[in-house]
């Protein structure tokens, strides 16, 4: 038996599509381009997409053209964040997150943080959504520009709007382990159509329009991932059920075991990009990545050590934030299988691996 942690879930649609666009001579950026970004547009209610061709690549531009110095950013979300961050020139402010979402918490910075900052980024963890209400008080008090990182939400919702229409601009991505995928590939998203003109502009250096404070760079998508791109979305709706459907089993599951997860909050729809648990204190987080492995279940350490703690944010932020929830989160998280071909019963064996390993406190 063997259970990965993520698979894309693709089938016949993406592969004639690929044909398609091969077969029309068109492999790099062209009409199929145009037309998921009109899509994407559509479906995250913006008036604006630019297709860019990753996620880092889609926050690099978003915070380059708004010309942002000094964000903060969670410190539980991956690497990807900061180093965007970090390329596009700005300082970074870290900030711890809450314990009942994992999402960034800005009561947890001083008032002169929060006065030096220009943008917060909100990473939208695990495809739950932070609480955008309690967030838009920051962001009129410290008159903060919102950038909103949904790659690990695509396909939730905050009370009835979906993830993506927030902030000045929202950013995804289409990995291949994402909600939906292009193989690789990001977008973003916007209502102003000049920072629509730059970021076309930043990502492609073919727009009409000349911006002398940016230089332009190769971001582009293809044909080809568009065209993934654009069968994806047609069912990303359907694979977010899926996923919630295998939460569910989860969820019931794992209360019996002493195990915590993420309560999905009444004004949430949670994605489940990943299912996250929490481990009793005492079970060894690496040693039951090790049991589950040996059962054929592949589980993920998530976001340990947290962005504070890693080389590159030792190195460019300091060593001086104490930001105790994350830390202490970090060495407790897992994540557990979840894609939207995985089975109900699939999900209650790993359950079974689960209670073997938390039953014998992880250790071998």
């Amino acid at each position: 038996m063997h259970i990965p942690l993520a698979q894309p879930y693709i089938g016949e649609q993406e592969t004639k599509e690929i044909a398609r666009v091969i077969s029309s001579k068109r492999l790099a950026i062209g009409d199929t381009v145009k037309e998921f970004e009109r899509a994407l547009a559509e479906k995250f209610q913006r008036k604006y997409c630019v297709a860019v061709s990753s996620g880092t690549a889609a926050l690099y531009l978003a915070l380059k053209t708004l010309g942002i110095r000094h964000v903060i950013i969670p410190v539980l979300t991956c690497q990807a964040v900061l180093r965007a961050a970090l390329n596009a020139g700005a300082s970074v402010i870290f900030a711890d997150v809450v314990p009942e979402t994992h999402n960034l918490d800005l009561s947890s910075l001083s008032d002169k943080q929060l006065s030096e900052a220009e943008a917060i980024v909100v990473t939208q963890t695990y495809g739950h959504a932070a609480d955008m209400d309690k967030l838009d008080h920051y962001l009129k008090k410290y008159n903060l520009a919102l950038v909103e990182d949904f790659a690990q939400a695509t396909g939730g919702y905050f009370k009835d709007r979906i993830l993506g229409s927030f902030g000045r601009v929202s950013i995804t991505s289409f990995y291949a382990t994402k909600n939906m995928t292009t193989g690789h590939g990001g977008a973003l998203l916007m209502d102003d159509e000049e920072l629509y003109l730059k970021c076309q502009y930043g990502s492609r250096y073919q727009a009409s329009n000349y911006y002398q404070d940016l230089v332009p760079m190769n971001f582009m998508m293809t044909d080809i991932q568009a065209a993934i791109g654009l069968v994806q979305l047609s069912k990303l709706d359907t694979m977010v059920e899926m996923r919630r459907n295998l939460a569910s089993i989860y969820n019931q599951e794992l209360e019996a075991y002493q195990v915590g997860f993420i309560h999905e909050e009444p004004w949430t729809k949670h994605a489940y990009f990943k299912y996250a648990a929490i481990l009793p204190s005492n079970v060894q987080k690496q040693a039951f990545i090790q049991r589950m492995g040996e059962s054929g279940i592949e589980a993920g350490k998530l976001y340990d050590p947290p962005l504070h703690k890693t080389r590159l944010g030792i190195d460019f932020v300091g060593d001086k934030a104490k930001l105790p929830n994350a830390e202490r989160l970090a060495g407790r998280t897992v994540s557990l299988p979840m894609f939207p071909g995985l089975s109900g019963d699939d999900v209650k064996k790993v359950c079974e691996a689960i209670k073997s390993a938390v039953n014998s406190g992880g250790d071998k």
